[in-house]
């Protein structure tokens, strides 16, 4: 690469030659629409514009000795068509400046093709690159602006205002069920307690062996109720740590709180008649 960075330097030491040139040609461009632009810029822009093709090939060869096929075709094309550019620029205007310093006349549109072409040809070989070292050495803000990662910002932010704020209050309704499905199961010990003392020893039976099987059938509930509550707590704490898990998990849950609040009211329909004897109310499903 030492050579490519001497071939730029001369490019841009030609280039810094012909600006001048290029100024007074166009103001005196303006001043008199038939004049013709001096020796000095046809001899430069025949100097200037070889060393600018010879650099961009030797950077564009480099350039793509890396690419990897099939990936950022994009920018690949933008690339290709600045080079494509540049070089068909040079090698049309090239004979224009020999016939130029011959005393031939030339078609009066070849200089602002030439400036065009070199100004192209400059943004290519020192533009670029700066805007490359730029985005390299803040590669993860210019990551963040990417559309892929704006979208998912939004996804996120919006996921925070609405999805958030409802697991917060279904893992708050889950809370409660779990504390008053607590008390039916305190409920449900004292029937069984108070069934103990009854004479009739069929009924007595009976009403413990229903109570016993309500009593698994909500520690059962109990059990489910608090993984839910706890899968509800962890989504709302981790929601930008895996968007995409978050949105599988949200799926899942969801419908998993609609199962739970289904067997709640399942089970709290089927308690245990106590006919007046000693029981404790049970509490209210949410």
């Amino acid at each position: 690469m030492t050579g490519f960075w001497s071939t730029s330097a001369n490019a841009v030491q030609a280039v810094a030659w012909l600006i001048p040139c290029c100024t007074e040609h166009n103001g005196d461009r303006g001043t008199d629409t038939g004049s013709v632009p001096p020796s000095d810029f046809w001899a430069t822009s025949a100097q200037t514009m070889p060393v600018l093709a010879l650099a961009i090939v030797v950077e564009a060869r480099a350039i793509m000795q890396n690419w990897v096929p099939g990936e950022d075709r994009g920018i690949k094309r933008l690339q290709g068509f600045l080079w494509g550019a540049s070089l068909l620029i040079y090698a049309f205007s090239e004979p224009a400046c020999f016939r130029a310093l011959a005393g031939r006349e030339v078609w009066s549109g070849w200089p602002d093709v030439i400036e065009q072409g070199i100004y192209l040809g400059m943004t290519t070989l020192v533009v670029a690159p700066a805007i490359e070292f730029l985005v390299r050495s803040n590669a993860r803000g210019f990551a963040r602006l990417s559309p892929k990662n704006l979208r998912l910002g939004f996804q996120i932010a919006l996921t925070r205002w609405m999805d958030i704020p409802r697991l917060r209050r279904l893992s708050e309704r889950h809370a409660a069920m779990e504390r008053e499905n607590a008390a039916i199961l305190r409920d449900l010990d004292v029937f069984e307690s108070g069934a103990a003392a009854w004479e009739d020893t069929d009924e007595r039976e009976r009403f413990i062996s229903e109570v016993r099987h309500q009593q698994v059938a909500r520690l059962a509930i109990a059990a489910r109720l608090e993984a839910t509550r706890k899968e509800l707590d962890a989504m709302s704490a981790n929601t930008d740590a895996n968007y995409v898990d978050f949105r599988e998990r949200r799926k899942r849950v969801l419908a998993q709180v609609e199962a739970d609040t289904e067997q709640w009211k399942a089970a709290t329909t089927t308690l245990p008649p106590t006919d007046g004897r000693p029981n404790a109310t049970p509490a209210a499903s949410p």
